[in-house]
């Protein structure tokens, strides 16, 4: 009886080894985002320490640029954003962007063929708030560099030269080049729709300084192709320095690991 008594006690005292209760330095193996509730998780980016986000904007943006020049236009590239988190509050960014574009033009006479091209790459770092359950407010800075190109072929298909009886085709060649280097202070928001998906957006502020090259000429050839006449090199470089503001940069898709 003396010992059935002295083993309920031990069981039912506070600091007993059946009944001891948690405290902070206590592990807890339960780190699975399925073992914990969502705001814990929201609030814990090092649970979800890598985060994959695409930018939503060529979707709709890409359907409708103006084909006719690459750099008077908004040429919308496929962007992907990879964090990963370094703290509770802050993250590694690197940002990979790029599209290539073919279009042709034919009025009958005249035919135009241009490859249009964009590559980027930015490396940053963001520090993040948590704003309620599911949102999340955040800012940092970029580095990014990118080129664009292109290279049109202007086709006369058929022009007739008076004065030697001939005819023949004259074709114009253009090359154009910008590269950019940028500061990107940047500020977003993102909202978690489920525990490993979120939303996210951000504005910019684009401090850059870029070099501008072209350069074309053209041939004439005969009907045979064989070439009769190649033009001198029209070139020239432009300098360029200046700041951007942009307040959307689209709508990201992000999946959490």
């Amino acid at each position: 009886m003396r010992k059935l008594t002295f083993l309920l006690l031990v069981v039912l005292l506070p600091g007993g080894a059946f009944s001891q209760s948690p405290n902070d330095n206590t592990p807890d193996k339960k780190t699975g985002w399925h073992n914990i509730s969502y705001d814990q998780f929201v609030a814990n980016d090092t649970l979800h320490r890598w985060q994959v986000g695409l930018n939503t904007q060529f979707f709709t943006n890409g359907l409708y640029d103006d084909a006719n020049d690459i750099f008077d236009s908004s040429l919308t590239p496929i962007e992907i954003l990879v964090r990963r988190q370094t703290t509770l509050n802050q993250a590694i960014r690197l940002r990979v962007f790029g599209m290539n574009e073919k279009f042709k033009r034919d009025d009958g006479s005249t035919k135009i063929e241009t490859n249009k091209s964009i590559f980027g790459l930015a490396l940053g770092y963001e520090w993040q708030m948590l704003l309620g359950k599911r949102w999340k407010l955040y800012y940092g800075f970029e580095i990014e560099g990118k080129r664009l190109w292109d290279n049109t072929v202007a086709l006369d298909k058929s022009l007739y030269q008076a004065s030697t009886g001939e005819t023949f085709k004259r074709t114009v060649f253009r090359d154009r080049t910008t590269n950019r280097i940028s500061l990107l202070p940047l500020a977003g928001i993102r909202f978690h729709i489920t525990p490993r998906f979120f939303v996210s957006t951000e504005m910019k502020m684009e401090v850059f300084y870029e070099k501008f090259r072209s350069a074309n000429y053209p041939t004439l050839t005969r009907l045979d192709g064989s070439l009769l006449h190649r033009g001198s090199t029209n070139s020239f470089i432009i300098e360029n320095k200046g700041i951007n503001f942009q307040p959307y940069t689209g709508i990201y898709l992000n999946l959490t690991f």
